[in-house]
């Protein structure tokens, strides 16, 4: 894809200024030549420590927990794996 001349990139301005709509992502997407991310949030990413990092902790499936989890559905099991402190639906309750 190349990039806008000056002519386009000022009529693009111009039509997305006359029509009071902000401008398409697409047309900061490069800076440089370069893509860029835009995700509008700046600064470092957060990585814990490893002294700090808790201790390693396992969990033993039982046949009745593994049985609740196949008797969910997909959607189901996927919220459950974002939000795992929320009760779920189908599930049975006590299992664990």
């Amino acid at each position: 894809m190349q990039r806008p001349s000056r002519e386009q990139y000022a009529a693009m301005c111009a039509r997305a200024q006359a029509t009071g709509q902000p401008l398409p992502a697409h047309v900061f997407a490069h800076v440089n030549g370069k893509p860029t991310n835009l995700t509008g949030r700046g600064g470092r990413r957060h990585v814990i420590s490893w002294m700090d990092a808790p201790d390693d902790l396992y969990y033993r499936a039982t046949e009745a927990a593994k049985g609740a989890r196949r008797s969910l559905s997909c959607g189901d099991l996927r919220r459950g794996a974002r939000a795992p402190w929320r009760a779920m639906r189908g599930a049975l309750m006590g299992v664990g």
